[in-house]
């Protein structure tokens, strides 16, 4: 790893304030870290704001989680799911209609054994995901649009359909939101482990 120093330079915009700062990255710097392949073309490079250690860090993308974490998640958010089918199972219904008077106390306060497992279930999952770097549980999001919508770009392989996909939607407006919002955005989706499982698979294709 090497360091150099660097300088800021302002840009000034049309009201004639500074609306930016640019940075001078080397011809040879830009190569040897993948910036520039050799046929010319320019990768999609990610800009991640650390604003907790006050740092600002340029890199290719690349898909940030492992299929170890992504199958946690899946397995996770299937025994949630489960739990909140059987759950559901316990209410009475009529040709598929179900009174809202006769749906439990699904309060995280809840006597109800089956109730406090879906909870139990639920925070798991969602404590999984708090343990997660940021740009992971963005990651996973995408791969779960991925198998969800099936609209990725077929005639790419492998890892680059994800990249090519997360170009196309990393600003979206779920991403505006604090990783608390992603995260919630996630457990909100069912069946999630589906989804998520289609764009896993879309990525292993070959």
């Amino acid at each position: 790893m090497k360091f150099r120093k660097i300088k800021l330079s302002p840009k000034k915009g049309g009201n004639g304030f500074i609306s930016s700062y640019s940075v001078n990255i080397g011809s040879d710097e830009a190569k040897e870290c993948g910036f520039i392949l050799e046929s010319k073309k320019y990768p999609y490079i990610v800009k991640c704001i650390d604003l907790e250690n006050e740092q600002i860090i340029i890199r290719k993308k690349k898909l940030s989680v492992d299929t170890t974490t992504i199958n946690t998640v899946m397995h996770l958010a299937l025994e949630f799911n489960r739990l909140d089918e059987d759950m559901m199972l316990d209410v009475p219904s009529e040709e598929g209609l179900i009174n809202l008077a006769d749906i439990p106390d699904v309060s995280p306060t809840s006597t109800n054994s089956k109730v406090r497992a879906v909870h139990e279930a639920e925070n798991l999952l969602r404590d999984y995901l708090w343990s997660l770097p940021d740009e992971a549980v963005i990651d996973i999001t995408i791969l779960m649009w991925m198998g969800r919508n099936h609209d990725y770009n077929k005639s790419l392989k492998g890892e680059q359909r994800f990249i090519e996909y997360w170009a196309s939607v990393c600003d979206s407006p779920v991403f505006d939101d604090r990783k608390a919002g992603v995260i919630e955005y996630l457990i909100e989706k069912s069946p999630l482990a589906e989804y998520i499982k289609g764009g896993l698979n879309a990525i292993d294709k070959k």
